[in-house]
Order: structure tokens, then sequence, then C-alpha cells
């Protein structure tokens, strides 16, 4: 152009030419990353002639770069302007056009294909996750069908599936076997309950029911009175049954709701031996207690508890000679509150069965109802300190030892 906008000199077009995209696939394109570019009214012009105040160059060496939408075919033209010296004092210009589509052609070559990358990368992840979620599901439903079998028969399997996995589902397969086991240990606590309660009530009641009988025939008889004496014993002895299962079961309720309190496990022990040494009734108690003293995190009222129960199972196995010891170690780790006792021994069978619920190893049965729930609290003190109850023989028929080992958490 001439300084006054006649065109002096005009080649090539402003075409797409060969490679472009196809129109469907550049609006899809377009829809997908925008076409908002900013643009201007293109210059005013008539044949032969430009307005050249469509760029502002005033510098020589600038170059002005616009863009344009063509008014007839609404195509995008991009120009790039600069100064020719003409004259003086006037300068020409050199204006290049081309055609926007035909420069985007090769990106939206490089933009397919980076959609097409992008789809198929897409399109392996969720083939993936679908497959990992199947994966996920079928381990679930296995799991979940071992489990349901076992609870509706009341077992729990030998080995659950995916017990020994180290993900959540192992840890979930872990937790339905404790639970299991749980279900377990409380149909054979109901079965045990049965055929004990079945065992310890008939005696006494087969004895109120003959008395009454007995008084029915007689009432003015003169064994009336040992008849009435008779069934006044059996009553005691059920109501007294009665008695040791309720303290079982409010047992479970208070180590449940037990709050834990910083105190010193040997002070306590001591108080214990005072208390049962100062007893008259043989055999002697005696008690072992370190000088320093043992902090421990617990319930004082529960390990008060349960060393009752010990001292009271050693009396009832300790001869009148014998001896009873109420003992405390006390470790970095662990304190040991132990019950030595000589007299009987331990049957030869795992010590572990004697903390179970109704469970009782005593070969004669006496007057008094035995349904072995003693050492069953000591175990739930135990496990609520996160302990263990034990019983061992002591060498050289010395008799037996009850321990309960309490962790000492900091």
């Amino acid at each position: 152009l001439d300084p006054a906008g006649f065109v002096l000199a005009d080649a090539g077009t402003t075409g797409r030419g060969a490679g472009d995209t196809d129109p469907l696939a550049r609006r899809l394109l377009r829809l997908a990353v925008g076409d908002d570019l900013p643009t201007r009214p293109p210059p005013r012009s008539a044949p032969g002639w430009l307005d050249p105040g469509g760029w502002s160059v005033a510098d020589p060496d600038e170059t002005a770069v616009e863009r344009f939408r063509s008014p007839t075919a609404g195509r995008m033209v991009v120009t790039a302007a600069r100064p020719l010296p003409m004259t003086p004092t006037r300068n020409g210009l050199l204006v290049a056009e081309q055609d926007l589509d035909a420069i985007l052609s090769l990106t939206d070559r490089a933009a397919f294909r980076l959609f097409g990358a992008s789809f198929a990368v897409g399109l392996l992840a969720a083939i993936l996750l679908l497959a990992f979620a199947a994966w996920l599901s079928l381990r679930i439903r296995r799991l979940s069908g071992a489990a349901s079998r076992g609870a509706a028969a009341g077992e729990a399997p030998t080995v659950l599936p995916e017990v020994d996995s180290a993900d959540e589902i192992g840890d979930l397969a872990r937790s339905f076997s404790r639970l299991l086991g749980q279900v377990r240990e409380y149909n054979r606590y109901l079965e045990g309950l049965r055929d004990k309660l079945t065992h310890e009530l008939r005696t006494p009641m087969a004895v109120v029911r003959t008395s009454l009988e007995n008084l029915r025939a007689e009432p003015a008889g003169p064994q009336s009175a040992v008849y009435l004496a008779r069934a006044q014993e059996g009553i005691e002895r059920l109501q007294r049954m009665v008695t040791a299962l309720g303290a079982a079961s409010r047992m479970e309720e208070a180590s449940a709701a037990a709050e834990d309190e910083h105190f010193d496990l040997a002070a306590l022990v001591a108080e214990l031996g005072a208390a049962y040494g100062s007893v008259a009734t043989p055999p002697p108690i005696a008690c072992e207690v370190p000088a320093s003293p043992c902090p421990l995190d617990g319930s004082p009222e529960l390990i008060a508890q349960a060393c009752d129960k010990l001292i009271e199972n050693a009396r009832d196995f300790c001869p009148p000679d014998g001896r009873i010891v109420l003992a405390l170690e006390c470790d970095p780790a662990v304190a040991r509150v132990s019950v030595r006792n000589t007299g009987s021994r331990l049957p030869a069978t795992d010590g572990d069965d004697l903390f179970d619920s109704l469970v009782s190893h005593r070969r004669d049965g006496g007057d008094a109802p035995h349904l072995g729930l003693g050492l069953f609290i000591v175990r739930l003190v135990a496990q609520h300190h996160g302990g263990r109850a034990s019983a061992v023989n002591l060498p050289d028929d010395g008799g037996v030892r009850f321990e309960l080992a309490l962790p000492r958490r900091s």
C-alpha cells in the first residue's frame, strides 16, 4: 500500500489450502477448547484501496499484528503490517494476510492427537478401575458369604477368605473372624449354662419337692421339722445360684462401664493383704508387696474384686494347715498380682479353661453350688485392663499359682 492506501502490489491468497481438518471436527474442537478470541472490525476497503488506518504502526521497525473476521465469509484472518519508507515524510505499508484456519489446521491435528491419546488413557483407566472394583466386589462377596454361613451355623469357619490380606478387606476379615469367634464362645456359654444349670438345679429342686411331698403326707408328723429344714436349705441353695449368676452379669456390666484412674497398685495390694490377714479363719494369708510404689492406670475396684475371687478360690482348695500368699511383682512393663496356695493341683488340662464361664473342676459337690463364675470374673478384670489371667502348678507339689498380669501403660 502507498501512503494513501492504494494497492501497489498484491500476490497470493488467504485460502485454507490442503490439510485442513473436517469442519464438524473443527466445530467440536472449538466447542471443547472455546473460540472467544478477541477480534476487531476489518479495515475499510474498496477495489484497489485498503484503509491503512486499520493498523497502528509508527516505528519503521515495528510490526502490528491484528485479527479480523471477514464480514462475508465469517472466517478469521490474521494480518501483520510493517511500514515501508516511500517519501521523506510518509511511509507506505506492507501487509501480509493469512487465513487463521490454515494456521490452526496444524494445531488442530496436534490437538486431535492429544484428545485421542487422552481418550485412550481415560478409557484404559476406566477399564482398570472397573476391573479393580469388580475384584474388590468379588472379594467382599466371598467374605460376606463365608461370614453369613458361619453366623447362621453359629460357628466360626476355620479360615475366613482374605484373612491373611494386608489391606482393609483383610482387616475386615479379621474383624469378622473375631466376631464369629465371640459368637462361638457365646453359643458354648449358652450350652454350658443349660447343662450346668440343669445339673445344679436338679438336686435342690428334688430336695424341695421331696420335702414338700413328705410334709403333705405327714403335715403334723415327727419328721415335719426335718422336711421343712431340708426344703429351706434347697431354696437357699437355689437363691445362692441365682445370686451368683446375677453377680457375674453385674460384673460384666461394671467391667464395661468402669473408668480407669491412676493409682498405686502396691498400696492397694498391701491394704487387701492386711484385710485378708485379719481374718482368723485358717489357713493364714500372707502378703508380699514391694517397698516401692507401683503406679498403674486401671480400676482399683475391679482389681480388688478379682483378688477377692482368687482368695476365695485359694481358701476352697487349701487345707487348714496350708498357706496362702498374696504377692505383687512390679516390672517396668507389667504388674503381676498372684495368689499361691498349697493343696490340690490343677487338673491335667489347659489352665486357661479354668477362667471360662461355668467351668468347675471341683471333685466334691458340697452344699454350696459351684458354677465356675469366680475365675470367670477374674478373666473379665484382666481383659478390661488389657492383661491376662493364668494358672500353673507350683513345682514339687507345692500347690498352685493364679496370676493376674496387668500391663503398665505410660
